[in-house]
C-alpha cells in the first residue's frame, strides 16, 4: 500500500507564509514528528474503512493527514460533517523516516507500506475557543451544532483559502516579471539555479490557474 501524507494548513505556512518556499527537508521533518507523535488519519466512508481493515495488504494509495485534521483542513480537502469516519494508522519511526517528499504533488510519500497497526475511529466536531475543531469521539462526546454555524465557518475557510492562493499567485507572478525585465543581463540565462526557480514558478502558476 502507498501512503501519501497531505500537507495541511498547519504545514502550508512553511510554503506560503512570509518565506514562500521553505526547505522541503525541514518541512518533511516537521511532518514526520507530528505523524510519529499523533499518528496518521485516513478519512472515508464507514464501508470503505471496513474494507481496508479486512484487506490491510491492499495496493491502494491512501491520502492521509498527519494527526487529527483541523476543521480548516477538512474544508480544504474533504467535506465537513458533524461526524467523520476515520482510520488511525500508527507506523514505526524507521518506516516514517523512509518517506520521500514529492515536490510535484506536495505530499510525503511512503511506498509499499504494511499497515501493522490500524484502528477504526470516529472524529466529531466540537467548539474550542469559539472555533470548530475535530476530536476523537469518546463515550461522553456530545455536540449539537447549528447547521448555519457550520456553513458560516466553511464559507470563511474557503475565503481564507482563496486569499492564500491569490497571494501566492501574485508572488510568483512578480518573480516572473522581475526575471523578464532583466533580459539584458545574459548572465541570468547561464545560471541553472535561477532558471530552475523560474521553471518552478511557472509550474506553480499554471497549476494555480487550473
Amino acid at each position: 500500500m502507498t501512503i501519501k501524507i497531505i500537507l495541511t494548513s498547519y504545514f502550508l505556512t512553511y510554503m506560503y507564509g512570509d518565506r514562500a518556499y521553505e526547505d522541503p527537508l525541514l518541512l518533511s521533518r516537521e511532518i514526520l514528528k507530528k505523524t510519529y507523535s499523533e499518528g496518521l488519519y485516513y478519512i472515508s466512508s464507514p464501508k470503505n474503512i471496513e474494507s481496508l481493515m479486512n484487506n490491510p495488504h491492499s495496493r491502494r494509495t491512501l491520502y492521509v493527514f498527519a494527526g487529527i485534521p483541523t476543521f480548516k483542513d477538512v474544508c480544504m480537502n474533504l467535506y465537513p460533517n458533524e461526524k467523520l469516519s476515520a482510520l488511525k494508522i500508527t507506523l514505526p519511526y524507521e518506516t516514517l523516516a523512509s518517506f520521500q517528499y514529492d515536490n510535484e504533488e506536495k505530499v510525503l510519500c511512503g511506498k509499499k507500506i504494511t499497515l501493522e497497526e490500524m484502528m477504526p475511529t470516529e472524529l466529531g466536531l466540537t467548539y474550542e475557543k469559539e472555533k470548530l475543531k475535530y476530536v476523537e469521539i469518546t463515550e461522553d462526546y456530545s455536540f449539537t451544532p447549528e447547521e448555519k454555524a457550520i456553513i458560516h465557518e466553511f464559507q470563511k475557510e474557503i475565503e481564507n483559502f482563496r486569499y492564500a492562493i491569490l497571494t501566492s499567485v501574485e508572488y510568483l507572478k512578480n518573480l516572473l516579471v522581475a526575471f523578464l525585465q532583466k533580459r539584458a543581463n545574459e548572465e541570468l540565462y547561464n545560471n541553472n539555479a535561477y532558471l530552475n526557480m523560474v521553471k518552478e514558478c511557472y509550474e506553480e502558476l499554471t497549476c494555480s490557474k487550473g
